[in-house]
């Protein structure tokens, strides 16, 4: 294997005790397999020749450096060894002395902090007691970064552990700094609670009575805490700070949306009309808040993205839960877009359009110094906070109501909207949908089958074929995405329904 000219190895010494020639054996196949991954490891096997002395070697290796890592692999010997603060020689094996370790130390940083350049790799250890336990690395490692190779399986399950050391790549790296949420700093109203009537719903829940008038009073009050708050504007310009910040201050409510919804599908108890009508009044919302305040729609632009948010959330937790036909029932029926002088029925792509969407672009876009294509799919994106469901689960949601939809459209004479989905940068460069991957089970596909008015895997492939006839998502996504991968692809269709 060949490493990158402009990558330069890390130097890496290993240090241990010539307990037996079994240990030299495995200690020699940890450093075959770490140079094998481009880790320049230096080992006295390697690099020991007979007749010379081991303490010249590592007096050698500390002088010539730059060594970047030092890997002290421990067992009973080794422990016993360096407790006692003795060297190497030339039957025993590299073991450091305080001089050579002193050598080897890393640099101190601006921080006055040394570099993190030792780690302790225990080759044998009593299984009856944990690994943490003092005795199975050397005294003055107890503090420090140990990682367990004491068996075969242990080595291998730990191999890439010990790689990322060596690299300082990390497995986890924190996540930029955020802001504290405007509802819980000092200088920001509270968030308007729901708490009493989400209690209700659970003891109705509880109970198994009562569901459905407890789950009406509960959206009750999430659409009450939506309608109270602030218009994002300044000076009666649409003001993006301030709309995030009142998006801010709705997510308690809806993270307990999230809560209550999971309650009543779990238990199969969803009242799925009254969940309908409640979206149908958020969708109506921004226009009342409008007319109540006399300030322009677009101050309550936010209230769409929020509305997004939400059936985002509830498509997830349907799918997840397999609710296939309360799912159905919330994408097929019609809605009604409430004017002073009328009202027009709509389809459920209608709910999933933000109004003046061009303008929140814009300030979303001056605001971040970016230029998103979607900067509602990075927005909502921010705000997945949810261990629960995470931004993957909203992903898949996105795309499933882009395809019902889409798929209405072909089979109906009626003019039904589309679902764009805002989520769409999100699956730019991923693998297939996860969702997609269990429909090559005709057992998972099966009851999903009427969601998408199809009899069998090979209709619905046919569908989606006949829906984008060029097996991309530039139709699907609007041409503004057209460096998506093929639709095929991501929706593993040559696969549907070819496993049991």
């Amino acid at each position: 294997m060949t490493t990158p000219a402009a990558e330069t190895p890390v130097k890496t010494f290993i240090s241990y005790a010539w307990t037996s020639e079994s240990h030299k054996a495995r200690v020699r196949a940890l450093a075959d397999r770490l140079r094998l991954k481009g880790i320049d490891v230096i080992l006295d096997q390697y690099h020991l020749r007979d007749g010379e002395d081991a303490n010249a070697f590592m007096e050698l290796v500390a002088t010539q450096g730059p060594v970047k890592k030092v890997v002290v692999i421990c067992d009973p010997k080794y422990v016993q060894r360096m407790n006692a603060r003795q060297g190497g020689s030339g039957q025993e094996g590299t073991i450091m002395s305080p001089h050579v370790m002193a050598q080897l130390q890393g640099p101190v940083d601006t921080a006055g902090e040394r570099e993190r350049r030792y780690v302790a790799v225990i080759f044998d250890r009593d299984p009856a007691l944990p690994v943490s336990s003092p005795g199975h690395v050397p005294t003055m490692f107890a503090s420090s970064v140990y990682i367990d190779m004491s068996t075969d399986e242990l080595m291998d399950e730990n191999f890439e552990r010990l790689q990322r050391f060596l690299l300082d790549k990390p497995a986890l790296v924190a996540p930029p700094l955020g802001q504290v949420p405007a509802h819980l700093r000092g200088d920001a109203p509270p968030a308007l609670p729901s708490r009493a009537q989400a209690g209700a719903l659970r003891r109705a829940v509880e109970r198994e009575k009562g569901v459905a008038g407890a789950f009406q009073d509960y959206v009750d009050q999430v659409l009450s805490a939506l309608g109270q708050l602030p218009p994002a504007t300044e000076e009666r310009e649409f003001s993006m700070g301030r709309a995030i910040e009142a998006a801010d201050q709705f997510t308690p409510v809806r993270d307990e949306w999230v809560e209550m919804l999971r309650l009543v599908i779990r238990q199969d108890m969803l009242p799925v009309d009254v969940l309908g009508d409640a979206l149908e009044r958020m969708l109506n919302l921004p226009r009342e808040r409008a007319d109540q305040t006399q300030l322009p729609e677009s101050a309550f632009a936010y209230l769409d993205v929020l509305r997004l948010e939400l059936i985002l959330y509830t498509a997830a937790l349907l799918i997840e839960a397999r609710a296939v036909e309360a799912l159905q029932a919330l994408t097929e029926r019609t809605y009604f877009a409430v004017y002073p002088s009328s009202q027009q029925p709509v389809t459920l792509g209608r709910l999933g359009r933000v109004s003046d969407e061009a303008l929140l672009r814009q300030r979303y876009n001056a605001l971040t110094e970016r230029s998103w294509t979607s900067p509602v799919g990075v927005w909502l994106q921010t705000r997945a906070s949810l261990q629960a469901v995470p931004w993957e689960k909203l992903l898949e949601a996105d795309l499933m109501l882009a395809l019902k939809t889409a798929l209405e459209r072909q089979s109906t004479t009626a003019q039904a909207s589309q679902w764009h989905p805002v989520t769409g940068p999100g699956w730019q460069r991923r693998g297939p949908v996860p969702l997609f991957e269990r429909f090559t089970s005709r057992r998972v596909l099966g009851p999903w089958l009427p969601f998408f008015r199809a009899a069998s895997a090979d209709e619905l492939r046919t569908q989606l074929h006949a829906a984008f006839p060029d097996r991309s998502y530039s139709q699907l996504m609007q041409d503004k995405w057209r460096e998506w991968s093929v639709l095929s692809d991501h929706l593993s269709l040559d696969r549907l329904g070819s496993l049991n």
